[in-house]
């Protein structure tokens, strides 16, 4: 007697995360990811309100630059999952790329992620106040 109503109640939960993830991402987050041997990953995203994004990152071995990246592309959301499709000037085959994530915790200070292909690694954005 009481399946409708959860099958209703799970319906109208379900909706909620993703209506929340996309409102929330919206804005610039920074980032540093110690990728260990001596290699980090620091860098920003800005996620647009219309669904645009732009992103730099800087890889560095022992201390000393190795790479500088720029991407500028679309993201969406769907439930949980964020995927990011796009170019970057700094490629030499000029190909789209796309990633998908799986969004953990997301609120005003940070958002805790895992990358589809890895699930095992879990990264952290945190919100830019510049």
């Amino acid at each position: 007697m009481n399946t409708p109503l959860i099958l209703v109640l799970s319906v109208f939960l379900a909706v909620i995360p993703a209506a929340i993830c996309e409102t929330s991402l919206i804005g610039k987050w920074t980032y540093h990811v110690d990728q260990g041997e001596g290699i980090e990953v620091k860098g920003f995203i800005v996620y647009e309100m219309d669904k645009s994004f732009y992103e730099e990152m800087t890889l560095t071995k022992n201390g000393e630059v190795m790479d500088l990246l720029r991407m500028k592309g679309t993201w969406f959301v769907d439930g949980l999952d964020l995927t990011t499709k796009f170019t970057s000037p700094d490629r030499p085959d000029g190909a789209e790329v796309k990633n998908e994530y799986t969004i953990i915790e997301i609120n005003e200070e940070h958002m805790r992620y895992v990358d589809k292909e890895r699930p095992r690694a879990e990264y952290k954005q945190y919100r830019s106040t510049k």
